[in-house]
Formats: structure tokens, sequence, C-alpha cells
């Protein structure tokens, strides 16, 4: 829902983060549809930034701060993403 309401504003950019192979997400992508673009094989990279619960959510402002992180979910987690996306606009 929050990716359909940002799609105007270039701004804002939607991305999933797996630790598999492009080959796997490839093919998860042809049997569940997503509106945000995915990047593979990032196992290292989430290792560094010490993220390990699925899914964890990041807002990053424009400066490249991270202004918000969450790990996995909990009900308010939309409003509090749009909130915090809004605020670093």
């Amino acid at each position: 829902e929050l990716v359909e309401e940002y799609k105007s504003n270039d701004k804002v950019v939607f991305l999933a983060f797996s630790t598999d192979n492009k080959q796997t997400v490839e093919r998860f992508l042809t049997r569940r549809a997503f509106n945000y673009k995915h990047v593979a094989g990032v196992g290292d990279m989430l290792e560094k930034l010490e993220i390990g619960t699925f899914p964890t959510n990041l807002v990053i402002d424009s400066d490249g701060k991270t202004v918000f992180i969450a790990g996995g979910y909990f009900p308010p987690i939309k409003s509090i993403l749009k909130y915090m996306i809004d605020k670093s606009l």
C-alpha cells in the first residue's frame, strides 16, 4: 500500500533485500508479484548492518542517514513508516 501511495514521488524508493541468489529471487517473483525492486545475494551486507530479522524496515533520508529501523512485523508498522517517510522528505 505504501509503495502505491508514494509511486509518483521519485524521492521515495522501496527495496527488498534477499540473501538468496538472483535466480532464486527471480523464480520467486514469477510466483508472487511485488511492486518494488529486489536486490539478491546481500547476506554479507545484512550481516555488517546486523540485520537478522525479516522483515526489517528502514527509512534512510536523502543524506544516507538511517532515521528509522524496526525488525519484524507489528500492526502499526504501516502508519509508523508513513510518518517517518513523510518526516524525512
